[in-house]
């Protein structure tokens, strides 16, 4: 499920949407003191986005990606 503009989420397998629950709030910071490259060739298979485990109840898609805002 992602989260529109609007403020709902919706499942980018069937389009099916939800509105945004209220108020539930998380956060985390990551703090790194290197930099890191990532040297990526066709072959590999990079996911850029976390994922999480949610089915939608209208297609049964079981997985979500996210992301956090500060």
């Amino acid at each position: 499920m992602l989260k529109n503009q609007g403020g709902s989420f919706v499942c980018a397998g069937c389009g099916w949407t939800k509105e945004e629950a209220p108020s539930a709030l998380m956060k985390k910071t990551d703090k790194r003191t290197e930099k890191e490259i990532v040297i990526v060739d066709d072959t590999d298979k990079i996911r850029t986005l976390p994922t999480i485990a949610i089915r939608c109840p209208e297609c049964s898609n079981n997985e979500a990606e996210y992301w956090l805002r500060s």
